[in-house]
């Protein structure tokens, strides 16, 4: 009879440490863009599941860059340049709680400045003039003529 209750016992362990694991919530979600000038509105999607568990409560964001926000959908908008760290914490009704970390998940890139020099403008045909590109340069900045002719 003993080795039964061992057995028996044995269950109840198993079940009480898989029961738990089952019942905590899984974060997770998704951005977009992940890559955008500064000033672009970011979207962030919860994607979290209660796993089993408890019904999904609360949602706590930390968009890398000193704020924070909350709901199962947000947005934010980032003032300066720069790639950030992007932490969701999920919480359900029984209080237990999952974090998604996702490092280096959203690029704020500079905003180009545009801008041009014309040279040679008169009022004689033909009028011969030229346009200088000084706008802001760097990586995937790229440029491109209209004359509107």
């Amino acid at each position: 009879m003993g080795s039964f209750k061992n057995f028996i016992f044995f269950q109840f362990v198993l079940f009480a440490i898989l029961g738990t694991h089952a019942q905590s919530p899984v974060a997770n979600f998704t951005t977009n863009p992940t890559s955008a000038c500064v000033n672009t509105i970011i979207s962030f999607t919860s994607t979290s599941s209660a796993n089993g568990g408890a019904a999904i409560t609360n949602y706590i964001w930390d968009f890398g860059d000193g704020t924070t926000g909350s709901g199962a959908t947000t947005s934010h908008t980032y003032s300066n340049s720069g790639t950030y760290t992007i932490t969701l914490v999920v919480t359900n009704a029984n209080g237990v709680a999952d974090a998604e970390v996702k490092p280096n998940h959203v690029t704020i890139l500079s905003s180009p400045n545009s801008s041009f020099d014309v040279n040679g403008l008169g009022c004689t045909l033909p009028l011969t003039v030229s346009f200088t590109n000084s706008s802001t340069s760097g990586p995937n900045i790229s440029s491109l003529w209209n004359f509107g002719n």
